[in-house]
């Protein structure tokens, strides 16, 4: 699927929950993450470096519909031999993956929300996870950005602090497919936000 039409489809979604959806939150999340799978073997650090932005409509009292904008850097210096085809490049690397999840994203709610009590939800997001993906080695540079579909799903806990917010904790595995051209990419995020709405 092309990300035109992608954006097209996510835009037409969400502008549909508006004529029905009577209450909404938006969340902002400091996010870490850990690589997993291929993502690891090419960095294994742990990153610190992180953000995403959410928007959920409820459908009604638990089921919502909305979006997931996500920023994870990851980051690692490695010394040793590499293979390069024929080539045996000996040195150090610097290695460098930002990744860009844009999702469509439903929630079901364990729950109501601003009830006095926390409130349990699972979800999933669909949708494409941009990624620039950066290998230095002395003077040389070798850059690729693949655009992979992908598929996120989430499970957190919404915490009441009054005046219509409330405290996000949550999970978020992002995987994005293989293609012929890119290996998968898949990270475990973590992620604390505050929410507010209506």
């Amino acid at each position: 699927m092309k990300f035109k039409t992608l954006i097209i489809i996510s835009t037409f979604m969400l502008g549909a929950t508006f004529l029905t959806a009577q209450e909404f939150y938006f969340n902002m999340n400091y996010s870490t993450a850990a690589a997993l799978g291929d993502t690891k073997d090419y960095i294994d650090k742990f990153s610190w470096r992180g953000v995403n932005i959410e928007g959920q409509w409820m459908l009604n009292p638990n089921l919502s519909v909305g979006f997931n904008f996500g920023w994870n850097v990851f980051n690692q210096k490695v010394s040793g031999s590499f293979v390069d085809g024929t080539n045996t490049l000996t040195g150090t690397q610097v290695r460098y993956l930002n990744s860009f999840p844009l999702m469509v994203e439903t929630r079901y709610h364990i729950g109501e929300l601003y009830n006095d009590a926390a409130t349990p939800y699972v979800g999933v997001g669909l949708g494409t996870i941009a990624s620039v993906q950066q290998t230095e080695m002395g003077v040389f540079v070798v850059e690729d950005k693949p655009w992979q579909f992908g598929i996120v799903p989430a499970a957190g806990v919404l915490i009441p602090v009054g005046f219509n917010s409330m405290i996000n904790v949550g999970l978020k595995y992002n995987y994005a497919f293989k293609t012929s051209e890119y290996p998968a990419i898949s990270y475990l995020s973590i992620n604390l936000g505050f929410v507010w709405g209506q």
